[in-house]
């Protein structure tokens, strides 16, 4: 089965600079993602990015990075991996790196990850300590906000940020979606989730807790901005989409139009077979994988959707699972404000590698086009780009 993904979902939209709504592109039946010549050329993307190829206890920690687009233009990256933050002029050139690991009150505790840029004046990142540390747009330290909680996804709202948290408490797990203001540290609670999760194995030993959860059964609970202010909610496992305001009221909400796709046997043989490869090293027994061979451990269907994007136009773009082998094509389905199918297309991206993991953004809309961190398909030597698409149609 193909691990990526088809796009969704569209509600309102305005007109792009060249005067073409991105909508009428998604309506041609073949929309294609040209890289544009000329932007961030001439860079030694592998001198930019040193960490790139880092890995730390197995995860490839140095390839974490988000970009954020700035009103003028300008790409910020962040680096999980090495502390800091780049800062790319608006033909994606490297400009500027500030912040650094410390102690000092400007200085990130814990690796850090690009949050998005707000008010127009703000760069901004989270870390698990529950800091959110904001810095101009030329790379001055400004200010650190606090929760009490670990953030997963910090996002900015147009002068808010919002965030999803995970809150622990006493026979359960709390996720808290959490609207702050930037320039007063105010905060308010809009939403709260309680033990959305699926299942894991679990197991548990004397002095440690082991956790195996198949690929693609996780809830996540995904938050997106659209330009007015407000903030799109969804939980992959569940068909319905909501938008908030910033003070928590809900503007509108629908279901999804489609079935999730059923679970797919290769993906049950493979996690069976990674356990049972555990048994044989005697890492674990076999009373300890003993669930993973009743019949609900895995559930019947994927998730709805694999992450959502919302384009420049505040179209939403809800990425499905699907079954077709072809690594650089996405279905595209469009739906209005009520939740009608408008029309459909597929999506092509040639050359590079393109994984719209939720966590990390690797592309941002802006202005019509699309920039992404990537790298090419070709060069598996070369750490990632900066690249400028232009979304065509047929």
């Amino acid at each position: 089965m193909k691990r990526i993904i088809q796009l969704i979902v569209a509600i309102t939209f305005a007109l792009q600079a060249n005067g073409q709504p991105l909508l009428d592109i998604y309506k041609t039946g073949t929309v294609n993602l040209v890289p544009e010549g000329g932007f961030a050329q001439g860079q030694n993307w592998n001198e930019i990015f040193p960490d790139y190829s880092t890995i730390v206890h197995g995860n490839a920690i140095g390839s974490y990075k988000s970009i954020a687009v700035a009103p003028d233009g300008s790409t910020f990256v962040g680096n999980y991996s090495s502390y800091t933050i780049q800062k790319f002029d608006a033909n994606g050139k490297l400009i500027l790196t500030f912040g650094k690991k410390g102690k000092e009150e400007g200085d990130f505790k814990e690796r850090p990850t690009l949050g998005g840029v707000v008010n127009g004046k703000y760069v901004f990142t989270h870390e698990h300590n529950g800091q959110i540390k904001l810095f101009t747009l030329d790379g001055n330290y400004a200010k650190t906000l606090k929760v009490d909680y670990m953030p997963l996804k910090v996002i900015a709202l147009a002068n808010k940020i919002a965030l999803v948290g995970h809150v622990p408490m006493e026979g359960k797990v709390r996720y808290v979606i959490t609207i702050i203001d930037p320039e007063t540290g105010s905060q308010s609670i809009i939403k709260k989730y309680d033990n959305i999760w699926e299942p894991s194995l679990v197991v548990n030993k004397v002095s440690y807790v082991y956790s195996f959860t198949p690929s693609f059964t996780r809830s996540e609970i995904i938050i997106r901005a659209l330009s007015n202010g407000n903030i799109l909610v969804g939980i992959n496992t569940q068909k319905s989409l909501e938008i908030y305001s910033p003070e928590g009221r809900l503007v509108n909400s629908f279901n999804l139009d489609f079935a999730p796709l059923a679970y797919p046997e290769d993906l049950k043989k493979e996690f069976t077979t990674s356990l049972e490869k555990r048994v044989a090293e005697n890492k674990l027994t076999k009373e300890d994988i003993s669930a993973v061979y009743k019949s609900d451990f895995f559930p019947k269907n994927t998730p709805f959707y694999y992450n959502i994007l919302i384009d420049s136009d505040d179209n939403i773009l809800v990425f499905r699972f699907t079954e077709e082998d072809v690594d650089h094509k996405f279905m595209v389905y469009t739906f209005d404000s009520k939740g009608q199918h408008t029309a459909e297309s597929t999506l092509n991206i040639d050359g590079y590698n393109l994984s719209l993991s939720p966590r990390f953004n690797e592309v941002a809309f802006y202005k019509g086009k699309i920039i992404g961190l990537l790298t090419k398909k070709d060069d598996s030597k070369q750490a990632a780009s900066l690249i400028r698409f232009e979304l065509k149609g047929r």
